[in-house]
Order: structure tokens, then C-alpha cells, then sequence
């Protein structure tokens, strides 16, 4: 209820954003676009042990529907974060997963949109052990986890994507994220 509240409000104001910018149909947008970018994540706190900082890369395909506010799209990307009290590094040695946005298309410097998606990743969580011999051996178990992605992000100047996302999964898995992309193509027609 709240977010079709949200989509009537935004509809009205949207239609006078239009009208004030000159454009006849803010939605009327390219078809196709290509986003590469990267951003910082943050895992959960898992059995009172914290993460540090990790990294993530994507690349994501989009197709808009042109004179509507909405897309689709299928990422994949792959990146890490580490454990703060212990050796215990997480890693998505790759995953994809299918998203669906909502874009409020104001003018062509600003532009919110709200998005949800739901993929696989595999994941690896590897560790330094002590072996029985004494020496020091990297134990790894890898696993594939389903996730779901809800996000909301900033579109500027039609092309740079600010997105602030959580990753839903496994709780030692689960991680905050902020990123950075930029579309090729797509943008106004």
C-alpha cells in the first residue's frame, strides 16, 4: 500500500516535471544499456565477529521499456570482505542475479529508482587452519546460496548509477552495499 501510495504521489509530480522541463514524455528512453561499476560492501556481524570493508565489481545489462517508469535487468559480479577477529575471508567467486526497477524520471540530472531482485551466487569462505603437522593450510568450503537484492539508487545525468543495496543470503554471507556504475547507452531519445 505504501509503495503504490508512494507511485501515485510521485506520478502527479512527475507529470509536472514534464511540463516544466519541456519534455513531452519523461520514460521515452533508450531500450538497451550496459552498466559497469564497482562499490564497497560490508558483510553481517557473524557469531560476534565483525567485518571489514570488501569490494564488489558487476556488470549489468538493462532493458528499458520505453514510455514506462520501469526496466529490467540480469547482473553478475563477483567480489569479497574479510572477518576483523579471525582469517576468515568471504568470497563470491561470481553469481547473476534478475532485477526489476521502478524509475522516477523528474529531469535528465536526477533520477530515484527502486529496484528488487533475486539470483544465485557461489560463495567460498576460506581460512587459515593449523594443520596437524603444525603448518598453516587454507581450508576452503564453497557453497551456492540463493539472494535476494533490494535496492535504491540515484540515476544522474542519465548515465552515472549511485546504488545503495543489501544482499540478503546465508546470515554469514549477507552483506551492505554501495556502488558506483555507469550505463552505456540508454538515456533519452
Amino acid at each position: 500500500m505504501a509503495i503504490a501510495a508512494v507511485m501515485l504521489i510521485t506520478a502527479e509530480t512527475e507529470a509536472d516535471a514534464r511540463g516544466r522541463n519541456g519534455y513531452t514524455d519523461a520514460n521515452d528512453v533508450k531500450r538497451i544499456e550496459v552498466e559497469a561499476g564497482g562499490g564497497f560492501i560490508r558483510g553481517n556481524r557473524y557469531m560476534d565477529n565483525p567485518s571489514k570493508i570488501g569490494m564488489l565489481l558487476f556488470l549489468e545489462v538493462r532493458n528499458n521499456f520505453p514510455g514506462t517508469p520501469f526496466d529490467i535487468s540480469l547482473q553478475g559480479s563477483l567480489g569479497s570482505f574479510s572477518r576483523k577477529n579471525s582469517e576468515v575471508r568471504v568470497n563470491f567467486n561470481g553469481g547473476m542475479a534478475f532485477f526489476a526497477d521502478y524509475n522516477w524520471r523528474f529531469s535528465r540530472k536526477v533520477a530515484p529508482f527502486l529496484g528488487l531482485g533475486a539470483g544465485f551466487y557461489c560463495v567460498e569462505t576460506a581460512s587459515l587452519e593449523a594443520a596437524e603437522d603444525g603448518n598453516m593450510v587454507m581450508n576452503r568450503l564453497p557453497e551456492t546460496v540463493f539472494v535476494i537484492n533490494p535496492r535504491f539508487g540515484l540515476e544522474l545525468f542519465e548515465h552515472l548509477r549511485i546504488t545503495l543495496e543489501y544482499r540478503w543470503m546465508k546470515n554469514p554471507y549477507s552483506f551492505l552495499g554501495l556502488n558506483v556504475g555507469f550505463a552505456f547507452g540508454g538515456g533519452r531519445k
